[in-house]
């Protein structure tokens, strides 16, 4: 599979976008957030359509609109493919509506499901794994989102490996265990139930005989309790019909004791609110003399005063002028002190870049230097080069594969050394296993065991030595493929010294302008008359316009405040008329709960005998139930006893047919367990093997290419799950840092996806991978690995999305990714 096209519209950020791939590495370069990856996203929309929980339909159509739509094109094979997908937003729900596929021309419309099962016949998926795995094959082959790959490395060991069984189409074998594992309980429960059953003949009989005797002893005791509860009975009447004579009483205790709350809550108000009305002439008192006091102070410092509020509005006309005068100089000097001070920071500014600009020169001309020296040293036959590389990957897979097989072989008999030493009879012909019999086979076995570990280390050895081989090969083969990239660099920045030398002398130009405008400012400002007299005469002016301003604001508010003082002292009467009257009101109300205290008092009496009553009547009622729960209890017994009589003998006929199923239920489970499950173990084993083998070899040697650190190291256990070590101790994931982190995560994707292409054959995305951010917190020298990596990988088309500009140089296109207003727009160059 090769994609050539993508067209998208109202896609997330982008309105309106069409991009074209080709074959050979695209960089998707961009800012963090400018829409890099919605890229992605919609390539694989477009191939599966929605899926839940991972792509939405909310997800993908731009916010505020109806429609959008996804038109990808690509080839598998011979076939040239579009496809198109479409959403729309109906009544707030975003539907998938149906797509198109097209096919050499030939077109054909096809509903969401149709079209992903189409799609998965044309990228070769096979056909017996479910709809799910397949979808991870691609997410493991073609497309990973970083944070995907890394919790995978996170996950429980026993959701790992479900994950890579369903890749590689071996969880099938895991299913079987687990469904020989519910089938052999089921049998086990049945043959325990049906013996337990057998065995139940005596216990029949004897239950038979205890039911009738407990049938006999509960008759008398059903009579007695009968009786108890009619005596009970007539007890509850009579105390009821005492109860009631006492109940009109208490009503009209509770009515009477309701009114006197209800007073006494009155009275209290009425307190509260005299209370308040007397600190309010108190207070009122207080604010009638201090403004007394006030209006007395100001009316003597109006006497006092010799300035009339004759002339002020002539003094005010000259103080307006006095003020227009110094605030036009005070504006010429800011102004001219502004422009100065504007000039000094350009000149700071230029000198500033002048010196920058010089050093720029100089760091372009040095880079000139060290690429005409890198260039003089690129040259052996590239074709020498790949042949020697060809050869010696071709020599390293032999070797794993060999290692492969002795791995498998020690597995078998460290596995055949445990399951001989656990057997007390054979499984096949039911006789005892001897341990002159074990022994020599637990021999036999570790020799077999010594010589395999002695091959294993022998061709570790040699494969060590290759690998050294074909990391020094490689990278000669780099320095030789890239002289021409070099050669292009250099003249390039040589063109780009003498831009730099023109852009000095432009700068160096305006300095000088600038300094001559700086000297010009500066006489006119020592040129400008002194504003002191001015201000001198200003000052004069206000001291007595603002004493005229001040005898005129007393005298208004001599006047306001007399009219206060009338005020304060109307609602001082006022406010002494009602406090006379809630006075009253509250020795009324005093006097009317006294009365209902006597009342009240005769009133309790009668109650105390009611509640006396009722305490009785409770006790009675509660032997009254506590009688008839027996009574209940009782007959609920008799008819369990009953049922169970009846139980019991339909059980005793069953007996004889049950001891037949026995024999034929155990055994098909020892069959089952015995047979039929080492049988697929085996099978699982060898597959999982061959598969780990690879894959801990290739991620071993990718980590190693992208970190070349000796202080960590990294394998795989058995549960497919990372081993660090740093510093000779194992750590784990969470503490190594983060351009260690995506290295791990970055090599353990490229092995999956080598190994998936290598096991699962028939599948057409071999020829692509797409990276999403792999450098995220790669340092510059992890950089550079990426072009290694690019190398190795030898796939026709790799697309890699990433912010980092230095892998623009390792790329054959670059796609520019912006994002303005929250639209997203593309480039390529």
């Amino acid at each position: 599979m090769l994609v050539k096209s993508l067209k998208l519209k109202n896609i997330r950020s982008y309105k309106s976008l069409q991009i074209s791939l080709d074959k050979g590495i695209t960089l998707l370069s961009g800012d963090i957030g400018t829409g890099k990856s919605t890229i992605l996203l919609s390539i694989e929309f477009a191939l599966f359509g929605l899926k839940r929980g991972e792509i939405s339909g909310g997800m993908i159509l731009r916010h505020g609109e109806n429609e959008g739509s996804v038109d990808l094109q690509f080839s598998v094979g011979n076939k040239d493919v579009i496809i198109i997908r479409a959403l729309k937003n109906k009544n707030g729900r975003i539907n998938q509506e149906a797509g198109m596929i097209i096919i050499d021309g030939v077109k054909e419309e096809l509903t969401a499901s149709e079209l992903k099962t189409r799609v998965y016949e044309l990228l070769g998926y096979p056909s017996e794994i479910l709809s799910k795995s397949k979808d991870l094959i691609f997410r493991y082959t073609v497309y990973t989102p970083q944070e995907t790959m890394k919790q995978i490395l996170l996950d429980d060991d026993e959701t790992r490996l479900d994950i890579i069984r369903r890749i590689f189409n071996i969880d099938k074998y895991k299913r079987i265990k687990d469904n020989v594992d519910v089938l052999s309980k089921s049998f086990r429960d049945n043959i325990r139930f049906l013996e337990g059953k057998t065995d139940s003949q005596a216990r029949i009989e004897n239950s038979l005989k205890e039911i009738t005797k407990k049938l006999v002893e509960k008759s008398p005791e059903k009579d007695i309790l009968e009786k108890q509860h009619n005596e009970l009975k007539e007890t509850i009447e009579q105390y009821e019909l005492k109860y009631k004579e006492y109940r009109d009483v208490q009503d009209q205790y509770n009515k009477i004791n309701s009114q006197k709350e209800n007073l006494l809550s009155e009275i209290k108000h009425a307190a509260e609110q005299r209370h308040k009305i007397l600190s309010r002439v108190n207070e009122t008192e207080k604010e009638l003399e201090s403004l007394q006091n006030d209006c007395d102070k100001a009316e003597k410092k109006i006497s006092l005063s010799e300035i009339s509020g004759k002339g002020a509005d002539d003094i005010k006309e000259r103080l307006d002028k006095a003020y227009q005068k110094i605030t036009e100089q005070t504006n010429l000097r800011k102004n001219l002190a502004d422009q100065i001070k504007s000039a000094k920071d350009n000149i700071i500014e230029l000198k500033s870049e002048i010196g920058l600009k010089g050093d720029q020169i100089e760091q372009t001309e040095n880079k000139l230097n060290i690429l005409k020296s890198k260039a003089q040293h690129m040259l052996r036959s590239s074709d020498d080069i790949k042949a020697q590389i060809s050869e010696l990957t071709q020599e390293e897979q032999k070797i794993i594969s060999e290692i492969g097989s002795i791995q498998a072989q020690l597995d078998s008999s460290l596995k055949t050394i445990k399951q001989v030493s656990e057997l007390d009879y054979c499984p096949m012909c039911r006789q005892t296993v001897t341990s002159e019999h074990k022994h020599k086979i637990d021999s036999d076995e570790k020799d077999k065991i010594s010589e395999s570990q002695l091959k294993k280390t022998q061709l570790s050895k040699k494969r060590d030595e290759i690998i050294t081989e074909i990391t020094k090969a490689q990278k000669e083969l780099d320095a030789t493929l890239q002289y021409a990239s070099v050669k292009e660099q250099e003249k390039l920045v040589n063109q780009h010294i003498l831009s730099q030398k023109d852009e000095l002398k432009i700068l160096i130009q305006k300095r000088d302008k600038t300094e001559q405008n700086l000297k010009e400012l500066e006489k006119a400002l020592s040129s400008m008359p002194d504003i002191k007299k001015s201000e001198q005469e200003y000052t004069v002016l206000k001291d007595t316009y603002e004493k005229i301003s001040e005898i005129k604001t007393l005298k208004s508010r001599v006047e306001l405040q007399k009219a206060a003082i009338d005020d304060k002292k109307k609602l001082i009467d006022t406010y002494k008329i009602d406090a006379g009257d809630y006075k009253e009101k509250v020795a009324q109300a005093n006097k009317q709960v006294i009365e209902m205290d006597s009342s009240l008092i005769k009133m309790k009496e009668e109650i105390n005998k009611s509640n006396q009553i009722e305490e009785e009547l409770k006790k009675v009622k509660n032997k009254e139930r506590e009688v008839d729960l027996k009574r209940e209890r009782l007959e609920s017994d008799q008819r369990a006893i009953m049922d169970h009589m009846e139980s019991l003998k339909k059980e005793a006929e069953d007996l004889k047919k049950q001891r037949l199923e026995i024999k034929k239920l155990i055994n098909t489970k020892n069959w089952v367990e015995d047979t039929f499950k080492n049988l697929i173990t085996n099978i699982e084993q060898h597959v999982m093997m061959s598969i780990y083998s690879e894959f801990n070899d290739y991620f071993v040697r990718w980590f190693e290419l992208l970190l070349e650190d000796d202080i960590v190291q990294v394998r795989l256990d058995d549960k497919f799950n990372p081993v660090i070590m740093q510093n000779g101790y194992e750590t784990g994931f969470e503490n190594l840092s983060g351009g260690e982190k995506t290295a791990l995560s970055l090599a353990y994707r490229l092995s999956l996806n080598k190994v998936i292409n290598n096991f699962v054959g028939q599948i057409n995305t071999k020829d692509i991978i797409i990276l999403d951010e792999p450098t995220d917190g790669f340092s510059s020298e992890q950089l550079d690995k990426i072009r290694e990596v690019l190398v190795l990988l030898g796939l026709k088309q790799i697309i890699i999305v990433s912010h980092e500009q230095k892998i623009e140089g390792y790329v054959d296109y670059v796609i520019s990714i912006s994002k303005q207003n929250h639209i997203s727009s593309a480039d390529a160059y």
